[in-house]
């Protein structure tokens, strides 16, 4: 069960939405861009009672979207709704800064939230097909990752600076709990309970080396393995 899916976010919605593009208002029923029932522009301005820019509809913004930004009394942008030029819904909002603190977009079937700034420590949560997941990123990668298989099963993995696994806790398919402890990507310890067995292997860069194990009828045992992952000593000896 590997989930390596990278979430590239790009064509979400830049600070500026203004420019130009040709709009249209339906008032009733169904016109063309010739119909004297509908408003044409490149852009529309909504103002306040002063003349204060609140909110801009555009056909074709500067990131050639079409969008409608809303701005604060202080004349920032705060929330940004469009679809891009390949047809993805996005939706942004803002701090008083500027700063992007809510997305939200869509690609195909897929949809992802991201709250606080992707270029900072943030947290999407999204389906990838049949996947929910929630990934916590420290503004270069994802850190940790809770999520679900197609089959149901729950899994958590933690990453380490450099992106590779360092914890992960999950079940198999028949809901077999397991917590593997993995050093520069290689698993070393996996302690787990499965078909009744509690079992603890520890491993070398390669593959297993000791492996202790309670059996469901209380009988305890310790392997040692060797180089080729053959048991080479059992305690207890197993009977002639």
């Amino acid at each position: 069960m590997q989930y390596q899916k990278t979430f590239v976010m790009v064509g979400l919605v830049g600070a500026s939405m203004l420019g130009g593009a040709v709009g249209s208002v339906l008032v009733s029923g169904t016109a063309t861009a010739q119909d004297a029932r509908v408003v044409t522009a490149t852009q529309v301005n909504l103002v306040g009672p002063s003349g204060q820019l609140r909110a801009v509809l555009s056909g074709r913004d500067e990131q050639r979207r079409v969008s409608i930004s809303f701005y604060d009394p202080a004349g920032q942008v705060r929330a940004v709704m469009g679809i891009d030029e390949n047809g993805t819904p996005v939706i942004r909002l803002m701090n008083a800064q500027g700063q992007s603190r809510l997305q939200a977009f869509l690609e195909n079937e897929d949809v992802f939230v991201i709250a606080g700034d992707e270029t900072g420590q943030s947290a999407l949560f999204g389906t990838v097909g049949d996947t929910p997941m929630l990934n916590l990123s420290d503004g270069q990668r994802v850190r940790a990752r809770l999520q679900l298989s197609p089959e149901g099963a729950p899994a958590l993995r933690l990453f380490d600076r450099e992106g590779q696994r360092s914890v992960t806790m999950e079940t198999d398919t028949i809901g077999s709990p397991f917590i593997t402890l993995f050093e520069e990507g290689h698993s070393r310890t996996t302690m787990g309970v499965t078909q009744g067995a509690a079992v603890l292997n520890m491993s070398d860069a390669q593959r297993p080396r000791l492996v202790l194990g309670v059996a469901e009828n209380g009988v305890a045992s310790v392997s040692f393995l060797d180089e080729n992952g053959e048991v080479e000593e059992l305690f207890p000896a197993l009977p002639e």
